[in-house]
């Protein structure tokens, strides 16, 4: 590496002060948990809550941090231009079929948020995000987040649907155990939904086809930079992050607003993003999954480090 220290009583010294790194792959959980509990390496990041919990209690000396959320981006993505999903009382429908304090309480044991659809909080990004309890958030809105079974009854048989209506979902296998907690939910106001379990390139290629009813993971999520999240997920023709189909005039004019705006001026394209979240998230288009945050562990020996692993959007 050709930098120098640009700060500080090292200033002008090679960079970096490391000898050697190296990046281990343990596929196996229990073994990569006990090279960490035994100092066989220095650091470990995006550990769960549950392997948190248990490396705090039999490493202690271990420095922890807490860090951006985690878990599966598991979503409800519901296809706005297919029936029954075009119609916005059918979707708000479903966002108060689903307890999602619920989920937070015992999937999350109480962590994190229960707000992450199109982008959580985070603080180097505080500026783009309307949060259930901002004074700016709609009533509207308020209420789509809160459980809500015989409301969610009345809207479908307003939208049509006074017997609740059968729907599939298109997940990977992984997605399933969470789904099965989503279809438990629907059926308390019938709303029947089955699953197409799909795996790999047949997965994606269900996906594009653009046919489902309900998508899961396929649908996007995959946070690679505040810029994706404020333009790609929401606007038209977004490739692999608008699994809810999204082509409204209102979304397509203010993404197109933040594309220009976030070139010299983020601050105002977050402003921008912001400003849309009340009307995007009162269209009800994706359910938002509760997601828990992470934990870094290094050791103490580990100097000058405080459980950073990126500049980005994601991992601060």
């Amino acid at each position: 590496y050709w930098g120098k220290d640009p700060v500080g009583l090292g200033k002008g010294n090679s960079l970096p002060y490391i000898d050697k790194f190296l990046y281990l792959i343990i596929p196996d959980a229990s073994t990569r948990l006990a090279a960490m509990r035994t100092g066989k390496v220095d650091r470990m990041a995006n550990v769960s809550f549950e392997d948190a919990d248990s490396l705090q209690r039999t490493a202690p000396k271990l420095v922890t941090g807490e860090g951006t959320l985690g878990g599966p981006p598991i979503y409800v993505y519901m296809n706005s231009q297919k029936k029954p999903f075009n119609d916005v009382r059918v979707r708000r429908a479903m966002l108060m079929s689903i307890d999602l304090e619920s989920i937070k309480n015992s999937l999350n044991r109480g962590k994190g948020q229960v707000l992450t659809w199109p982008a959580e909080y985070i603080s180097a990004y505080k500026d783009l995000y309307l949060g259930l309890d901002d004074p700016e958030m709609p009533a509207s809105v308020k209420e789509l987040y809160t459980y809500n079974p015989e409301k969610a009854k009345q809207l479908l048989k307003e939208a049509g649907y006074p017997d609740g209506f059968k729907a599939t979902a298109l997940i990977g296998s992984t997605e399933s155990d969470y789904f099965a907690i989503i279809k438990d939910m629907l059926a308390k106001v019938n709303i029947d939904l089955s699953f197409n379990v799909q795996a790999g390139a047949a997965l994606t290629a269900a996906y594009n086809t653009g046919t489902y009813d309900i998508v899961g993971n396929a649908g996007g999520r995959g946070p690679i930079s505040v810029f994706y999240h404020m333009v790609t997920m929401v606007g038209k023709g977004s490739a692999g992050g608008n699994g809810a189909q999204i082509d409204d005039p209102v979304i397509n004019a203010a993404s197109e607003k933040m594309s220009q705006l976030y070139i010299d001026d983020p601050k105002a394209a977050m402003q921008v993003f912001k400003e849309s979240m009340k009307y995007v998230l009162d269209q009800a288009y994706v359910v938002s999954r509760p997601i828990y945050p992470t934990t870094t562990f290094w050791w103490p020996w580990l100097k000058n480090y405080s459980g950073e692993q990126s500049v980005g959007y994601i991992f601060q």
